[in-house]
């Protein structure tokens, strides 16, 4: 019968397969950038409330995803948008899934191997071997590490039985099992929604702090929401996944076509670009009127930015990860 303890280190086990060192931080980076990003923004359009085309609150915005992309672009690839996310990940550029692990049946069989013979079962009664395993073949350190097992504690085991792709970090060494993407997507929600209510609070008493709503109709928000998303993301694309592109540049891009683009269409939807800018200002200030717009428009116009650039990109060229963007290389 399994103890609590080794249904507790199954899970921690599960949790740091799937999930290796490193994730947490970036989930956290995704977290705190999307809390600034919104805190600023929403606050910079408090103060410039009385003016129509508050060209300074375009600017601050702007700004901050400069800010943001070289304080953590570097460590989770500053995407503060859940419309970027989807759509790199669905051009390939971002992984739905991972694994730090190894390929296919080698991961399934070092999996089976540590989890099934080292954690869940009893093996007080299996004989002590003394030399370590090695690490060259993860189905051979599964085998060593469960005969091991009798005398080493189960953290040892499990770090006998981890192939070097544990202190490898991720990268392009394994299939993508585990998912990303909602982490990334919940994690721009968390610091967008904490960011509205700070707004509400410490800009107490106006009303609609940050709201984003269509002045016209609804189509025309729509349309004017898929168009500067497009704007955007395909600069993104271009600095980010294009190895010919100016990486130092990037953040300047970037924060620059979002200023442009916000300009525009400020009149028209109030440029959101972002479900997250608009999905936190709404629950906080219980405004939900044509929130499917700022949902649906921003995320089709980042899959037609990042389509569009990944046609027009050479074809011989190789593609480049949107993730780490390290901005000093």
């Amino acid at each position: 019968m399994e103890t609590s303890e080794n249904r507790q280190l199954r899970v921690n086990t599960m949790l740091h397969i799937y999930y290796p060192p490193g994730f947490l931080r970036k989930v956290a980076a995704e977290v705190v950038s999307t809390f600034l990003l919104v805190f600023v923004s929403c606050g910079a359009a408090a103060v410039g409330a009385n003016n129509e085309q508050n060209i300074g609150g375009s600017f601050v915005g702007g700004l901050i995803v400069t800010v943001m992309i070289y304080s953590v672009g570097h460590i989770s690839g500053a995407h503060m948008n859940p419309a970027i996310t989807i759509a790199f990940a669905t051009v390939k550029r971002f992984p739905w899934n991972q694994s730090a692990w190894g390929e296919g049946q080698e991961f399934d069989s070092w999996l089976e191997q540590l989890v099934g013979f080292s954690l869940a079962g009893d093996l007080s009664s299996r004989p002590s071997v003394k030399r370590e395993a090695p690490y060259d073949s993860p189905r051979r350190s599964g085998k060593l590490c469960a005969e091991a097992g009798g005398g080493l504690s189960p953290w040892r085991r499990l770090e006998l039985g981890a192939p070097r792709a544990w202190n490898n970090g991720l990268g392009d060494i394994g299939k993508w099992r585990s998912s990303r993407v909602p982490f990334y997507t919940v994690a721009q929600l968390m610091g967008s929604i904490l960011a509205s209510f700070a707004v509400k609070v410490l800009f107490h008493p106006i009303r609609h702090l940050g709201t984003t709503t269509p002045s016209g109709t609804d189509l025309q928000a729509l349309i004017m929401e898929i168009i500067v998303t497009f704007i955007m993301m395909f600069v993104i694309s271009a600095v980010v996944t294009d190895s010919k592109a100016a990486k130092e540049l990037a953040g300047i891009a970037v924060g620059s076509s979002v200023f442009i683009a916000s300009i525009l269409a400020g009149p028209v939807s109030g440029g959101s670009m972002n479900p997250a800018r608009t999905i936190g200002p709404a629950i906080a200030n219980n405004v939900y009127k044509s929130i499917w717009v700022y949902i649906v428009g921003p995320i089709i116009g980042a899959l037609l930015g990042v389509m569009c650039y990944s046609f027009l990109r050479e074809t011989n060229e190789p593609v480049v990860q949107s993730l780490p963007l390290n901005l000093t290389e």
